[in-house]
């Protein structure tokens, strides 16, 4: 769940669930509903990240992130940095379809994979709805790179996230 990866699960947990389940369990009629839960969570959640509340619960929220570029270059102490560009959009549909894009500075999450799949590098970036780029080191021979590479996003073609990482 992108709010938990988010807002963090021990957040969420330590504040939300236990005043919720204090004040519902063994409750008589009239029981909780899901927008009773649902304001618990809006309490706890930092300003920052209420978009995503937004994004994954009252709205049908897409994006297209498309990875463009990765270089590494080794470092003299041995690690390699990587500058990848990447491009994002932000879309909002309607009940029929109609997609819109709109304006996002969204906290994204960005991976570095060895030739093994093992994961070299994982970390959140605000990233705003354009053609970007970040630097980002690693220990290790980085062979791919991606912008939400676990797919925690509703992304419309997730076949171009991931990227190789050409290494000179």
């Amino acid at each position: 769940m992108k709010l938990a990866i988010n807002g963090g699960v021990t957040r969420l947990s330590a504040l939300m669930w236990r005043e919720y389940i204090n004040k519902t369990a063994f409750q008589e009629a009239p029981f909780t509903t899901s927008m009773e839960w649902f304001e618990y969570i809006k309490k706890v959640t930092p300003d920052s990240l209420l978009y995503v509340l937004t994004d994954m619960f009252e709205t049908i929220t897409l994006y297209d992130n498309t990875a463009l570029k990765a270089t590494g270059k080794k470092m003299e102490n041995g690690n390699y940095l990587i500058k990848f560009s990447f491009e994002t959009k932000k879309l909002k549909a309607d009940s029929i379809g109609n997609e819109q894009e709109v304006k996002m500075k969204d906290l994204i999450t960005f991976g570095v994979f060895d030739k093994n799949g093992d994961q070299l590098y994982l970390g959140k970036h605000w990233v705003r709805s354009e053609l970007s780029e970040i630097e980002i080191l690693v220990d290790e021979v980085p062979a791919t790179v991606g912008i939400d590479p676990y797919f925690y996003l509703i992304d419309k073609n997730i076949d171009n996230n991931v990227i190789n990482v050409k290494v000179n």
